[in-house]
C-alpha cells in the first residue's frame, strides 16, 4: 500500500480549463487529512475523486461539504504504480 509520507499538504498543481478546476495532490491519510481538507477548502473544493487506493475515510470531508468519489482507475489499479510514482488524488 502506498501512503503519503509527508505530514503537511502537498498540493502541487491547480489546473483550470474553462469553468473546470482541478487540484492534483499526494494522497492524504487519516493522520494528515484535516490539514489537506483545510488547504483545499480555500479553493472551494466540492468533490474529491480518488485516483489511488483509499488512504482515508470520507466522514471528515463530508462534514466540510465535500463528496468523495472513486475513479474507474481505482477499480483496476496498475499493480506497479506504487513503485513508479507517488499516489495522486484528483480533486475538483
Amino acid at each position: 500500500m502506498c501512503l503519503a509520507s509527508q505530514t503537511s499538504p502537498n498540493i502541487s498543481n491547480l489546473i483550470e480549463h474553462g469553468n473546470l478546476r482541478f487540484i492534483l495532490m499526494d494522497a492524504p491519510n487519516d493522520g494528515n487529512l484535516l490539514e489537506y481538507l483545510q488547504a483545499i477548502n480555500k479553493h472551494n473544493v466540492t468533490d474529491i475523486v480518488r485516483a489511488c487506493e483509499q488512504t482515508y475515510g470520507d466522514a471528515e470531508a463530508a462534514k466540510m461539504g465535500m463528496t468523495c468519489h472513486v475513479s474507474a482507475r481505482c477499480a483496476f489499479p496498475f499493480s506497479r504504480r506504487c513503485a513508479l510514482a507517488p499516489p495522486l488524488c484528483l480533486l475538483l
